[in-house]
C-alpha cells in the first residue's frame, strides 16, 4: 500500500507494485527485501533523460474529430506527420537532426507510416501494427461470402456485445464506416506490407506479453505477420518484450510505464545522441521473446531456401545487415531534443494460445 500510495507522485507503478507483492512469499521477511529491491533495481534508471515533446492528435483522433468532424483516419499518415515536423522546423529551439517519432496502440501503425518522411531519425512502434484490418477479416471469416449473413450476425452481435457495439460505432466516428462490409473494406490501405524497402533509420519495437497474446486471438498469422515485418527490415531492429514479472505486460505497458519510458529514452540517447549502448540486465531476454512469439505464433511451413541465422548478411531471399537487438536494461544519457508522438487507444482481442516456436526461431540468432 505504502508503494502504490506513491504512484500519484510518480514514484511507482500500480503494475510493478502488484506484481512485486505477488512474488513475496508469506511470513517471509528476506523475500520481502529480495523482491522489493530488484524491482527497485529495475527502475533505478528512468531518470529524466532531457527530451523534449510534441504531443499531436492527427486525423481520427479524438481531438482532431472534435475540433474537425468528419477529419477521419488515413493510412498515408505520413502526410500529418509531416505537417507536425513543418511546425517543428519553424522552431529555433528544435534540432530538426534528432527527431524521433513514437506511437502507441494505433499509433503502432500510424507511427512507422509517419516515419516514412526522411525527416524521422528513429521510430518506435508500440506496440506494432503491420496490418490495421487483419483482425477484422480474421473475425469475420466465412461471414464475408456472404453479405446477408455478415449483416444479420453483425446486427445480432451489436445487441448481445457491448464491445463489438462499442467497437462499431467508434469506427463509424473515426474511420466513416456505415456498415459492416465498410469495416472489412476501410482497412485495405492500412498496411505496412511493400514499404519495408523505404526503412533506413532505426527502430525500436515495443511489445507486451498480453500484447502478443491479444494479436494472436483472431489469428495467430497476425503475430507471424509481426515478425516477418520486423525480418523484412533493412535497417537497425531493436525489440524489448515487456513481461508479467514487472507488472509491464498489459497493452502499451499500461501498469508499468517507467519501464518503457526508460527503455525508449536510453534507446534514443544511443541512436541519436551517441550514449551508451543498452545492455541485456536479463540473460533469458532472448528465449523469452522466442518463446512468447512462438506460444501464439504458431506453426508456419514456408516453402524456399533456410532461413537465415542472422549471424551475417544473407544471401538467400533476405538480408539481415544487423541483429535485432532486445533491448532490456536502461542507462542514463545525455541529453537530446524531441521525440512527436502519435497515441491513440485501440484494443485488439482476446486470449489464444498456439505452440510451438515456428517462425520465431528465425530471430533467435539476431537476440
Amino acid at each position: 500500500m505504502r508503494g502504490l500510495s506513491t504512484q500519484e507522485t510518480g514514484a511507482a507503478e500500480f503494475g510493478e507494485c502488484m506484481e512485486t507483492a505477488r512474488r513475496i512469499r508469506r511470513n517471509d521477511l528476506e523475500s520481502w527485501t529480495r523482491e522489493w529491491t530488484r524491482t527497485a533495481d529495475r527502475v533505478a534508471a528512468a531518470a529524466e533523460h532531457g527530451w523534449n515533446c510534441l504531443i499531436f492528435e492527427g486525423p481520427g483522433q479524438w481531438g482532431a474529430l472534435k475540433r474537425n468532424p468528419g477529419l477521419v483516419f488515413r493510412p498515408d499518415d505520413e502526410k500529418p506527420v509531416g505537417a507536425a515536423i513543418d511546425y517543428l522546423e519553424t522552431r529555433p529551439d528544435v534540432d530538426t537532426d534528432r527527431l524521433a517519432i513514437i506511437g502507441y496502440s494505433m499509433g503502432g501503425y500510424l507511427a512507422p507510416r509517419g516515419a516514412l518522411d526522411p525527416r524521422i531519425k528513429a521510430c518506435v512502434p508500440n506496440s506494432l501494427v503491420v496490418d490495421c484490418g487483419a483482425a477484422a477479416r480474421a473475425g469475420m471469416e466465412g461471414l464475408v461470402k456472404s453479405q446477408k449473413l455478415m449483416d444479420f450476425s453483425f446486427r445480432v452481435a451489436r445487441k448481445l456485445l457491448v464491445p463489438v457495439q462499442w467497437g462499431f460505432q467508434h469506427s463509424q466516428w473515426t474511420l466513416g464506416i456505415r456498415t459492416a462490409q465498410d469495416w472489412i473494406d476501410v482497412y485495405e490501405p492500412y498496411t505496412l506490407v511493400g514499404l519495408e524497402g523505404r526503412y533506413r533509420n532505426p527502430m525500436l519495437f515495443l511489445f507486451g506479453e498480453d500484447d502478443i497474446r491479444d494479436a494472436a486471438a483472431p489469428s495467430a498469422e497476425i503475430v507471424r505477420g509481426l515478425l516477418d515485418f520486423i525480418l523484412s527490415l533493412d535497417c537497425p531492429r531493436s525489440v524489448r518484450l515487456f513481461t508479467a514479472e514487472e507488472g509491464a505486460s498489459s497493452h502499451c505497458q499500461i501498469g508499468g510505464l517507467s519501464y518503457a519510458r526508460a527503455t525508449v529514452f536510453s534507446w534514443l540517447d544511443h541512436v541519436l545522441l551517441g550514449g551508451p549502448e543498452p545492455t541485456s540486465a536479463d540473460p533469458r531476454a532472448g528465449e523469452r521473446f522466442v518463446e512468447a512469439f512462438g506460444r501464439y505464433g504458431g506453426r508456419r511451413r514456408r516453402p524456399g531456401p533456410p532461413r537465415c541465422s542472422g549471424s551475417r548478411p544473407c544471401t538467400e531471399q533476405r538480408r539481415h545487415p544487423d541483429p535485432v537487438e532486445v533491448v532490456v536494461s536502461m542507462t542514463s544519457g545525455c541529453r537530446g531534443t524531441v521525440a512527436a508522438v502519435v497515441n491513440d487507444p485501440e484494443l485488439l482481442g482476446e486470449p489464444a494460445a498456439r505452440a510451438d516456436p515456428g517462425i520465431a526461431r528465425e530471430l533467435a540468432g539476431q537476440v
